[in-house]
């Protein structure tokens, strides 16, 4: 499943998110830890391909962190 995504934090640090895929009954079926280095400006847009065990219909960022 391909999820896009925009993050916005802090100017000048890393930022690392739990991304998720979702089945149709919201169980997840794929995660991915996804590391976005500190760019030029606060928000970045980000585009990730999540391995899943089953169909996904939805995907999600489950929670992001300052590394």
């Amino acid at each position: 499943m391909n999820i896009t995504f925009q993050v916005t934090g802090v100017q000048g640090k890393d930022v690392v998110c739990a991304v998720e895929a979702l089945d149709e009954e919201f169980g997840v079926v794929g995660w991915k830890i996804v590391e976005i280095e500190a760019g030029d400006s606060h928000s970045q847009a980000r585009s990730v391909t999540i391995p899943t065990v089953s169909e996904a219909t939805t995907g999600l960022v489950n929670t992001c962190w300052v590394a």
